[in-house]
């Protein structure tokens, strides 16, 4: 039997990820290949070939719409890239919507990737039920999301959520976004091998293990603890910020630290310890449940939901 399918691609600045997802949540032929880092044409050019393959793949399915989650600020209703840092090169000001749908005469929806990631979560994931909660993903950079009653805040110009460029260090190191002292540059998964590699070389991050070998030698390194303990200082006070701001039901955490048991623990401890004790009451703080695939699964309920 034919089933309603949306071609979905999740586009970050080291990998792009992408997938067939039918309308109640099967996912199928899911990959991932590097982004390209080719300026506009490469990207434009490198999606384009993806929806391809994806619709030749798609066997049967009835193709109902494309949906592309991006890293970056996103005018979800217009479609286009309202600005995208140096990790997406050239980027910025590309109206992504119009080049896929004048290209597949198909109907293309495009949001920010934590925004979609939210979505995910709150369709089919961790979020299930959850009307009031924040999501965070922590990789290359921090992006943010923040649904209310329900309902994501997009913003003014669609941009709200941006909380990797938060300021917690004024004056702090420059960050791609061209301000100094963002969140991004002290929490993300990039900040921490870049600290680990400055301070002890590159011994604990190989291409096999990644961070596995941060785990087992907190406890005897005091160099490396000490390193890990600033790392989730700075984790954690940036989800204390959001508490105080939007006072969410839950925290959901994506990306590098939901992948360690230890990170998220120790973050979770230090927040509750920190936070003014109204903001943590009966809080919850949670990894993703559909890891690296959440953006792909909500950006396919914009298929499935506005297009009818």
């Amino acid at each position: 039997m034919e089933k309603r399918t949306a071609v979905c691609l999740d586009i970050g600045g080291t990998f792009i990820k992408y997938g067939l997802l039918t309308e109640d949540g099967e996912l199928s032929n899911f990959k991932k290949q590097k982004t390209n880092k080719n300026g506009t044409d490469g990207l434009i050019g490198q999606v384009i070939e993806i929806v391809k393959e994806l619709i030749i793949q798609s066997d049967e399915n009835q193709i109902t719409g494309i949906g592309i989650s991006s890293a970056g600020q996103v005018n979800h209703k217009k479609g286009n890239i309202l600005f995208a840092t140096d990790n997406l090169p050239g980027w910025t000001g590309i109206d992504i919507k119009s080049i896929i749908e004048n290209h597949f005469k198909l109907r293309c929806c495009i949001d920010n990737d934590v925004n979609c990631a939210a979505l995910g979560e709150m369709y089919f994931g961790n979020a299930k039920g959850l009307e009031d909660f924040v999501c965070i993903t922590i990789g290359t950079g921090i992006g943010g999301a923040i649904v209310k009653d329900s309902k994501l805040i997009h913003g003014y110009v669609g941009s709200a959520g941006e909380v990797g460029h938060m300021i917690i260090k004024a004056g702090g190191r420059r960050c791609n976004c061209g301000n100094r002292g963002c969140y991004e540059q002290y929490a993300s998964a990039s900040a921490l091998k870049r600290d680990i590699i400055e301070k002890l070389g590159m011994s604990y991050l190989t291409p096999d293990n990644g961070f596995k070998l941060l785990i087992t030698d907190y406890q005897t390194d005091q160099k490396l603890r000490n390193i890990m303990n600033g790392y989730i200082k700075y984790v954690s006070m940036g989800i204390i910020n959001l508490l105080h701001l939007f006072n969410p039901a839950a925290v959901i955490i994506g990306g590098f630290v939901s992948e360690y048991d230890f990170l998220l623990k120790k973050i979770s401890e230090n927040v509750y310890q920190k936070a003014m004790p109204e903001f943590t009451r009966d809080l919850m703080i949670f990894p993703t449940l559909l890891d690296n695939k959440a953006a792909l699964f909500g950006v396919s309920t914009y298929i499935f939901k506005e297009i009818q």
